[in-house]
């Protein structure tokens, strides 16, 4: 948040360097009733929990909820109420960290003079997050993993298609070093809405393989990457 604000009112004053979001997007700041974007109000999700996953419900349970305007334990509220029974649809929650996903380097640059993009021979159908919200997910380059340069490498990530929604990165990701054509990328946590929700032969290329890896590091392909004679067989 702090980084997304900062980046905003610098590119206000003319220092577009700073510039954290993709197009200085205000990330959750709200406008006011003049339209102008107001920086103390700020309405967005938080990228973080301090529970880890499987603490949540219990976290919940044995927290407090508002009633009236007062604090009420949680349990309390609920029997209040008539103990009603929960659903809980856990989606992402559960399989989100269940995957990762893994691309080729396609080319690195600057934009604009003052911003470096790297871009991948993969698309947002590949990572279908990044069509539906901005996602914030953790990076690394794992080919020659313990290179490291001086200083972190900040930078947009784009994908192969040839529209200007195919952003893979929108906030600024740090990488452990510099990227060159032909390291591979790794995204963490795409367990969910990704190749699989919306992956398509798009400008035609080939959907991604999808392999399963057992706890014990047998390896099953789910679904093998398109060939050219696939992609074309209709």
């Amino acid at each position: 948040m702090e980084r997304t604000k900062e980046g905003y009112l610098a590119a206000q004053k003319g220092d577009r360097s700073r510039i954290f979001i993709w197009h200085n997007r205000t990330g959750g700041f709200e406008a006011g009733p003049d339209g102008r974007i107001d920086m103390s109000r700020w309405n967005d999700d938080k990228f973080y929990s301090p529970y880890p996953k499987e603490k949540m419900v219990e976290a919940i349970l044995k927290g407090t909820v508002k009633v009236h305007g007062k604090d009420v334990n949680t349990i309390q509220a609920l029997k209040t109420l008539g103990e009603p029974a929960l659903v809980i649809e856990p989606g992402r929650s559960v399989v989100g960290d269940s995957a990762v996903t893994l691309a080729k380097v396609s080319h690195v640059r600057r934009i604009g003079g003052q911003h470096n993009l790297v871009t991948l021979e993969m698309g947002v159908t590949s990572f279908g997050t990044a069509l539906v919200y901005m996602p914030v997910q953790r990076w690394e380059i794992i080919n020659d993993h313990d290179r490291k340069d001086p200083a972190p490498f900040e930078t947009f990530v784009g994908g192969n298609l040839c529209f200007s929604g195919d952003m893979l990165a929108k906030y600024k990701i740090s990488l452990q070093r510099r990227p060159v054509r032909g390291d591979v990328l790794l995204i963490h946590d795409t367990g969910c809405y990704e190749a699989h929700f919306f992956a398509s032969n798009a400008n035609a290329f080939p959907r991604p393989a999808r392999v399963l890896v057992d706890a014990d590091g047998r390896m099953t392909v789910m679904k093998k990457r398109d060939t050219y004679e696939e992609i074309f067989s209709l």
